[in-house]
């Protein structure tokens, strides 16, 4: 029962972290420099809306951003959790 608590507990904190970066990660407004380079590339590639390009790669910036997040906060709970019970 324990490790499922856990688990759950990794799940949900990998999602409050995903959706905490995308709600913080912004990709609007753009500027027009980054229109320019996000129009130029979607017609390199075949792509008509230069939105269907963006969108999902901001979409997997942030979960690379998450992803990155939570080993680090997973790590330094290990490392923090170690010294406080090695001293107890």
């Amino acid at each position: 029962m324990a490790t499922l608590v856990r688990r759950a507990y990794k799940i949900l904190l990998f999602l409050f972290i995903w959706l905490y970066s995308i709600k913080h990660v912004h990709i609007y407004p753009v500027p027009d420099y980054q229109l320019t380079f996000w129009y130029g590339l979607s017609g390199k590639l075949g792509i008509q809306d230069a939105n269907d390009l963006i969108v999902p790669t901001m979409m997997i910036c942030q979960l690379v951003t998450a992803v990155v997040v939570y080993i680090l906060l997973i790590r330094l709970w290990r490392i923090c959790a170690r010294r406080f019970w090695k001293d107890t």
